[in-house]
Order: C-alpha cells, then sequence, then structure tokens
C-alpha cells in the first residue's frame, strides 16, 4: 500500500512545490513588467554605477563572438587587465550566456538587466529551498522566499547588479553548509564551495568577504555547540575538514578569477580606507525607523542604496515570534545571534564592535558598514519563515495587538514630529511614506487576526500573502526608473571625429560616450572619466595626477581630444611650460624641443634665460649650449658663457653680489622679488645665423656641475617657439585638441633610470616625454648617447597591428633609441625584437619601453599572464573533480538502489 501511494503523493508534492517556485520566479518580472513591455525607452533601473563595468563585458564578450580571448583592454584608462578586475564578472558562467545570446547592443543591456531581475527570482527561490530542506512547510518557505527576494536591500542595490547577484547564492551556500554539517556530507560541503565560487564569480568583493564572514561564523558556532553539547571528541575534527574542503572546493573554482583579481589588486589603486572614511555611511541610530517606514533613510545623509534596511512589518513580527517560541534550535539560534551580530556592524562608527571588527578581522578596512544590511536580510528572512513554521505547527497565539498597539504609538510619535519638524525629508515625502506605514500597519493586523482565526487554511494563507506583497512592492516602488540618465549631453558632438585617423586618446570629464547607449563606445580610447574610476592601477593614477602640473604629460598619453565643460587653461599651462630648467640637480641635462613650423626661414635667434646658484661660476665659462637643427639634419651651435649671454637672476641680492665671479651682461626683464628690496633679472642672447634655415628642433645642453639654467624664452625671427601656438584647438562644442599630441607608440633617444617610484614621480613635472624617457631600471649595458648628432632624425614607428592581444610594430632606427609606448606596463606582457625575446621596461612610471639598437627592428608584443593560465588549469581542473565526483556518486547511488530492490 505505501508503494501504491509513494509515487502519486510524491507526484502531488513535486507539482505543489513546483507552484511556489514558479510563483517566486516571476513575482520579479511581473514586478517590472510595464517596463519589460518598453524595454527599448531605457534601462530598467538606475545604471550609473553599472555602466563602466557594462561597457568592459560588451568589449570581452563581442571580441569572445569572433574567437578573440581579450584579457586586456587598451581601449580604457591606457589599458588594464579587464579580466582582473572582479566587477566586471568575465567568467560568470550566466553573465556569458546572456550576452552571447543576445545580437544588438541596447538590447545587451536590457538583457543585463533581465538578468539582474532573474537573480532576484534566483534569490527568492533559494531562500525556499532553504527553508525546505529545514523541513518547513511550504508556505512558511514561501514567505522566506518572498522576505528575502524583496528586501529593502537588495532592492536599493538594484543599480549594482554584481551585489544582487552574489546575494542571491547566499540561500544556497548557506544550505550546502547546514547539511554538510549536519549529515556530516562530502558531497554537500563540495556543492557549498561550488555555490560560493559562483557568489565569487558574480563580481561583488564585498559580498564573497559577507559569504566568508557568514560561514567562518557558523562554522565556530557548530564546533562550540557540538563541544558544550557532547564535550571534545573526533567527532568535532569533522567540522574543519568539511570547512576546509568548501574553502578548498571555493578557490579551486574560483581560480580563474581569483589569481588574476589577487594580482590585480597588488597594483590597483588602494582599496582600505582610514576608518573615519569607511564609516561614513554607517547606519545611524535615527534611521531605525526605516525598519517600519518605507524609505524613511534621508537621501542627503547616507541615501537609499546603502540605508535601506525596510523588511516589511509582518517578516521582522514573524522573526520575532521564532524567538519567543522556538527553544534550542540550533541554526535558529545561529541565525538570530548573527542578525544581531550584522546589525551591530551595520552601525560602523556607532558600533564598538564595528572598531574591534575593523582593527582584528584581515580585509575589513575596504568594508562599507551597511553592506552587513545583507547578511541581517537573510537571517531575518529565514527567522520569519521559522516563525510562521511554528505558528502552523504549533498553533501558538499571535500577540497581533501588541503589534497594533507599538505600532500605533510609534506611528503618534512620528506623526508628533513630522508636524514640530519635518524630519530630515520634506514634510511632504515624509508624510506620504507616514499614510503608507499606517496603510499597511492596519492591514497587517487583520491580516494577522484572520490568520489566528482560520491557521493554515488557504484563504488566511491567501490574505497574509496578499497583505505581505502588497507592503514589499509598494516599499520597492520608488525604485522603478521613470527617466534615462544615459542620453548623451552634447548634440552631434560625434561629429569632430569624422576624418580623424589612426590611434588616439580622448579625455573624456563630462561622459560624452555612454558605454550603455553608443555600441561603439568600447572602441573609444579613454584617458579617463567616471566610468572607468575601478580600472585603475595605482602607478596610472599617480601620472594622471601629475597631468595637471606638465601638459606635456597628456601629449604623451596620446590624449588628441579633450571633452570638458570647461576651457582648457591655454594661457596658464603655457605660462608655466614656456620656461625649460636645466639642473645640476636634476641628472637630465639635455632636452630637445621641436619646431612645430617647419616651413619658416629664420636668420637671427633671440635667447632670454639666466642662472640659478651660480655665483662660483667664473666669468666667461660655457656653461650651456644652444643648437638648432635644420630640415636637412644639420646642426648649428652656440655657446652660452656666464657674463656674457647670461648671468646669475639674484645678481644684485646682497649675500650673491659680495662674492659673485661673473659680471651682469644685458638685461631682459627685471622682476620685484616678494619681501625684498632686490630684484630677479632675465638677460638677453642676440645670435645671427650664417645663413637662412629652416629649423625643425632646438636641443639644449647643460656643460657644468654648478648652478641651473633656466630658459624663459628662444625667439626665432620673431616667433617665440614656446608661445607658437595654443595647445588645444576649439573643434566642437566643449571639445577640444591637443596640438602637441604624441603617436601611440615613438622613439625617444635617451633614457634616465630613476630607481625610486616617488623621484620618478617629481621627474615627471618636467619631463619632455618626446626626448626623454624615465626608466626604474638600466638596460644592461646600456650606455646614453648624445642627445644630438648627424643620426639624431626623428625615426617614425609604423603600427601593423594594435588588439588587445597582440601589437606588431616596424621601424628603422638610425641610432639606439627607446620604443615607448603609452599603455600601462602590467606582469603578462612579453615582447619579441626581429624574434628574439625582449625585456619590457617600466617607463615614465607606469608604461611601457624597449631599448632598440640601430637598424630596422619588427617588434611584437603579445599579452600572456600567467595568472589568467594557471587559474585556468585550477578551475577545469576542479570543476573535472566535482563532474567526476557527481557522476560516482550517482552511480553509486543507483547500484545501491538495485542492490535493496534485489534483496526486497
Amino acid at each position: 500500500m505505501t508503494k501504491a501511494n509513494s509515487g502519486p503523493s510524491s507526484f502531488k508534492s513535486f507539482l505543489s512545490d513546483s507552484f511556489y517556485v514558479l510563483t517566486l520566479f516571476f513575482l520579479p518580472f511581473i514586478r517590472y513588467g510595464k517596463m519589460m513591455a518598453s524595454c527599448l525607452a531605457g534601462p530598467l533601473f538606475s545604471t550609473a554605477d553599472m555602466s563602466g563595468i557594462h561597457s568592459n563585458q560588451l568589449f570581452f564578450f563581442e571580441n569572445l563572438k569572433r574567437g578573440i580571448l581579450s584579457l586586456w583592454n587598451s581601449h580604457v584608462s591606457s589599458g588594464f587587465p579587464i579580466f582582473g578586475d572582479i566587477q566586471n564578472a568575465l567568467f560568470y558562467p550566466l553573465q556569458g550566456l546572456f550576452f552571447l545570446l543576445m545580437k544588438q547592443g541596447v538590447l545587451k543591456l536590457h538583457a543585463m538587466q533581465m538578468m539582474e531581475i532573474f537573480h532576484y527570482s534566483l534569490a527568492g527561490i533559494f531562500s525556499y529551498v532553504c527553508a525546505r530542506s529545514f523541513k518547513w512547510s511550504r508556505f512558511a518557505s514561501f514567505v522566506t522566499g518572498l522576505s528575502y527576494m524583496f528586501s529593502g536591500f537588495l532592492w536599493a542595490h538594484g543599480a549594482q547588479a554584481n551585489t544582487v547577484e552574489a546575494a542571491a547564492w547566499l540561500p544556497l551556500i548557506f544550505m550546502c553548509m547546514h547539511q554538510a554539517f549536519e549529515k556530516k556530507s562530502f558531497g554537500h560541503a563540495l556543492a557549498c564551495g561550488f555555490a560560493w565560487a559562483l557568489s565569487f564569480l558574480a563580481g561583488d568583493s564585498q559580498g564573497t568577504f559577507c559569504v566568508f564572514f557568514f560561514l567562518g561564523l557558523y562554522f565556530i558556532f557548530q564546533c562550540v555547540w557540538e563541544i558544550g553539547d557532547r564535550g571534545f571528541s573526533m567527532r568535532i575534527l569533522s567540522y574543519p575538514f568539511l570547512f576546509g574542503l568548501v574553502g578548498l572546493t571555493f578557490m579551486g573554482v574560483a581560480a580563474i578569477q581569483l589569481l588574476p583579481s589577487l594580482e590585480w589588486a597588488r597594483r590597483a589603486s588602494p582599496l582600505s580606507l582610514p576608518f573615519s572614511n569607511l564609516t561614513a555611511l554607517s547606519l545611524k541610530p535615527r534611521y531605525f525607523l526605516s525598519f517600519l517606514i518605507p524609505f524613511f533613510v534621508p537621501d542627503g545623509e547616507i541615501g537609499l542604496k546603502e540605508g535601506y534596511v525596510y523588511l516589511g512589518l509582518l517578516p521582522p513580527y514573524f522573526a520575532f515570534a521564532s524567538l519567543l517560541y522556538v527553544k534550542k534550535e540550533r541554526k535558529i539560534l545561529f541565525l538570530a545571534l548573527m542578525a544581531l551580530l550584522s546589525f551591530f556592524l551595520s552601525m560602523g562608527s556607532d558600533s564598538f564592535i564595528h572598531f574591534l571588527f575593523y582593527r582584528f578581522i584581515p580585509g575589513s578596512s575596504f568594508f562599507s558598514p551597511p553592506r552587513f544590511i545583507f547578511l541581517f536580510s537573510f537571517c531575518a528572512a529565514l527567522l520569519a519563515g521559522c516563525g510562521i513554521e511554528f505558528l502552523i505547527r504549533e498553533k501558538g497565539r499571535l500577540p497581533f495587538l501588541s503589534l497594533l498597539l507599538g505600532g500605533l504609538g510609534i506611528s503618534l510619535g512620528v506623526g508628533f514630529w513630522i508636524q514640530i519638524s519635518g524630519g530630515p525629508l520634506s514634510r511632504g515625502d515624509l508624510l506620504d511614506r507616514y499614510y503608507l506605514f499606517l496603510l499597511v500597519l492596519a492591514l497587517s493586523c487583520l491580516a494577522l487576526k484572520v490568520f489566528e482565526k482560520g491557521k493554515s487554511s488557504r484563504g488566511s494563507l491567501f490574505f497574509l500573502t496578499f497583505i505581505l506583497l502588497f507592503d514589499l512592492l509598494s516599499a520597492t516602488s520608488s525604485f522603478q526608473k521613470t527617466e534615462s540618465t544615459l542620453s548623451c549631453p552634447i548634440s552631434n558632438s560625434h561629429d569632430f571625429l569624422q576624418g580623424s585617423r589612426g590611434l588616439f586618446r580622448v579625455k573624456d570629464e563630462i561622459g560624452l560616450w555612454k558605454p550603455l547607449r553608443d555600441e561603439q563606445a568600447p572602441l573609444m580610447d579613454r584617458v579617463e572619466g567616471n566610468e572607468e574610476s575601478s580600472a585603475r592601477l595605482d602607478l596610472y593614477s599617480r601620472f594622471l595626477a601629475k597631468t595637471v602640473e606638465n601638459a606635456r604629460l597628456l601629449d604623451f598619453l596620446n590624449t588628441r581630444f579633450w571633452v570638458t565643460s570647461d576651457e582648457p587653461m591655454n594661457e596658464s599651462w603655457s605660462k608655466k611650460y614656456r620656461r625649460v630648467k636645466l639642473s645640476r640637480i636634476h641628472s637630465r641635462k639635455e632636452l630637445e624641443i621641436h619646431w612645430p613650423r617647419e616651413k619658416d626661414v629664420i636668420n637671427s635667434i633671440q635667447l632670454v634665460s639666466c642662472l640659478e646658484n651660480a655665483q662660483d661660476i667664473r666669468q666667461g665659462t660655457t656653461v650651456a649650449q644652444l643648437q638648432i637643427v635644420d630640415h636637412k639634419g644639420k646642426f648649428y651651435t652656440f655657446p652660452i658663457r656666464a657674463g656674457l649671454e647670461a648671468s646669475e637672476g639674484m645678481y644684485d641680492r646682497p649675500d650673491i653680489f659680495l662674492k659673485i665671479k661673473h659680471h651682469r651682461t644685458l638685461i631682459a626683464s627685471s622682476s620685484n622679488v616678494e619681501g625684498e628690496t632686490y630684484q630677479a633679472h632675465q638677460y638677453l642672447a642676440h645670435f645671427d645665423l650664417p645663413k637662412p634655415i629652416r629649423p625643425v628642433r632646438a636641443v639644449f645642453h647643460y656643460l657644468v656641475a654648478e648652478g641651473d639654467w633656466m630658459v624663459q624664452s628662444v625667439t626665432l625671427n620673431d616667433v617665440n617657439i614656446f608661445d607658437s601656438k595654443d595647445r588645444f584647438k576649439k573643434v566642437a562644442p566643449q571639445v577640444f585638441e591637443n596640438q602637441y599630441v604624441l603617436p601611440r607608440a615613438f622613439l625617444v633617444p635617451r633614457a634616465e633610470v630613476i630607481p625610486s617610484k616617488e623621484d620618478i614621480e617629481k621627474e615627471l613635472c618636467d619631463l619632455e616625454p618626446s626626448e626623454t624617457v624615465l626608466l626604474s631600471k638600466a638596460p644592461p649595458g646600456y650606455v646614453p648617447l648624445p642627445l644630438i648628432s648627424e643620426n639624431s632624425k626623428k625615426t617614425e614607428v609604423e603600427i601593423k597591428k594594435y588588439s588587445p592581444e597582440e601589437i606588431l610594430l616596424e621601424t628603422d632606427c638610425l641610432r639606439q633609441v627607446f620604443l615607448v609606448i603609452s599603455e600601462n606596463f602590467y606582469p603578462g606582457w612579453k615582447a619579441e625584437v626581429d624574434g628574439q625575446k625582449a625585456e619590457i621596461y617600466q617607463a615614465n612610471l607606469s608604461f611601457r619601453a624597449l631599448l632598440l639598437e640601430k637598424g630596422k627592428h619588427t617588434i611584437r608584443m603579445v599579452f600572456h599572464p600567467a595568472s589568467f593560465k594557471w587559474g585556468l588549469r585550477l578551475s577545469l581542473g576542479s570543476l573535472s573533480f566535482l563532474g567526476l565526483y557527481a557522476i560516482f556518486s550517482l552511480l553509486m547511488k543507483r547500484r545501491w538502489a538495485s542492490h535493496l530492490k534485489s534483496e526486497s
């Protein structure tokens, strides 16, 4: 009889579970049904946080469709390892599935956001499955799923797809961990590690830290409980073994992302923050009413995203009921303690517990306190399901009157506070939320009364579900996006790109190219912008900071266009950089400046300069020389002598005047020295050329060990070569073109070796990147050649191929030179010169350079990172092991079932 009934009963149970699962699956899609019907009108969520991530994903998967594995993105922030930034989630299986199935760029955006809605469904389904594994009723499990999938934290993070996707796996992770400990199950431990790896691959590092913190505490709790319950025994050793197995499985499966991310973290901009900065978004005690009143969080102080903790009125009530009625239930006690701990940790600076957490827990220096609401919401959802389960099974009495009286008391207090102060929000907004709270409170009390009388009847459960859904859905209504923020702010602003050839970058300060709206945006190289803030190498960020002080660094970055709402600082920059300083303090004593007007014919030169700290230099000493090179490569040398062509600038300073050893020559200009009675001078030198020439560049040499030489201006005929033209020319509304931009790859005649990164940063302020490259170490046997010689004529570098995975260049060097590429230096880049391996040197703090000898050369660079190679091997090996174990377990289970059947 049992066998005869088991089939239909099992099928009926399956249908019942399927009904609840399908309901949980479709609810988020129904919630956003209107927007899904008109998805082309705009994105489903506010997308400020995901725009750059989507751009990187689009770039990666579009190349993958063409059979190209692009691990390096050369179009953003002067190149960065796209696979190293965990937020891109390139190896998350569901991410790839959604991207590879869609064909049009706009639809890819909506596919990504549809996937996010799908993860809300997964969060609810996994919560339901987790609760069912605890032997709870379907309705209690259903309430658990609803409470978690519609929790305020998850819906407030709709703009951060990574957070939602990572959080969706937590119920499954906890279920597998619990089953592994309860049943001492090897298979459940492997499944837990696998699910945790999927959560990590979703791309939320803080979510991964949350899961590790949660599982670690659960492991400790189980060990302590077991010792307290049964004393120390060999049984305890199974817990560390299973927990270690979970960790090993996680690291093995996630290695393809874990190893590159660790490599990236060592070189990316630091994530750790001081305690005061980290806790700036802490959940303040004055926000506690947001547990009861939807959207009570003041937007201007903390923002809905991080501080929204509303769980509805009924789930916290049922969660509290579970603590009143459930005795000696290990997992429920842990969830209650975890919810309490998470709540206190979310308070940040207002809780001493978070200070201890920040001080002693590794990795907590980048963890924002409100993120602990993630764990609080999950624990509260499970506790709510437990409370309903008890009330259904044990027919416990509901103290709904206390809920009513407590809610009314709170509401009267809030209403009074609104009337006298208006609260931290505008009075109208707060009143709307207050009225919504009163309505939900009345409906919740009515639902509890019906539930108490009807108990587990279908009508009472349906009414309770309706009120719960009304509460949670109305509480997430403000997260529905009503207008697009992705419209291009400049109309027809792409017109200036018409006819622009070759490789170049754009410094985009106002978001001209929105990756979510323009499918070609990933192909537009960008120096910096809001979308790329996460894709920054630390050294590259430090280099960018120096571009404010030295405009020539923008030339080096191949920055041809600058998109800005303000006029570029042409005047201030030309004033700042019209002077050239060659010094004994700096190891760089030579400098070359190109003459941009090669068709001009000159017959005279005027030089305005001065010496500094040069009182010990004797009269007539040749301290420097100016060399002018014509279009045929011939150069003309003019000596700069102390007391004849230049003199000490502070000649009249009393302490210098008494011991100076050279005369004062012809003064070009004088200026007062602040707070002093003497003046500083610039001196004039005039040179006539033996015949008219067409100049192409000027080279400055400083020849003595003492003093400094400051060049104010060099005038060829009547044109100052430092002020020949503005650096930026306006070519479109809010778009300016750089007149001095350097190619992506070019040749530099000499290198300066500076081991210290801090010293290189200082040198960047005065660097002329077209003439000198700063290296952190010297090439073996490198001997600097003179900056100017008969073979110093400029040679172009021809770019044969420039793709994310390979760069192919050709050049013909007339002398020993350095090939410099304004793309970031990073482990994994390999170089070959004429088929032979060549070393890539770290240049100008964050970029690449190779030493080339005289002659024709073919240079090839490829990106083969070891972190990805070993991560791929470990992940494939781990997945193979899990697959074999699953097959073996299935075969053994079938064999055992067959054996039992034969025996019966």
